[in-house]
């Protein structure tokens, strides 16, 4: 009696289908929230890429300018 009863619930028509929902619910704002961190990195390591290649380029110009 107490395994069917496990069963049942556990199986349930109602509780199955409202985890999926639940679980697609947090996975969403899981995803939304995580978006803008992942732009912002993106952008924080181009932003030190483009800054280095400059610093690059003003010290080859001054090895010219030495010469």
């Amino acid at each position: 009696m107490v395994i069917a009863t496990l069963v049942l619930v556990l199986s349930s028509p109602i509780l199955v289908p409202s985890m999926g929902v639940l679980t697609m619910v947090t996975t969403g704002f899981l995803f939304s929230g995580c978006c803008p961190v992942a732009a912002m990195v993106a952008i924080a390591c181009m932003y030190r890429y483009v800054g280095r290649k400059k610093v690059l380029a003003m010290e080859q110009l001054g090895c010219l300018r030495e010469m």
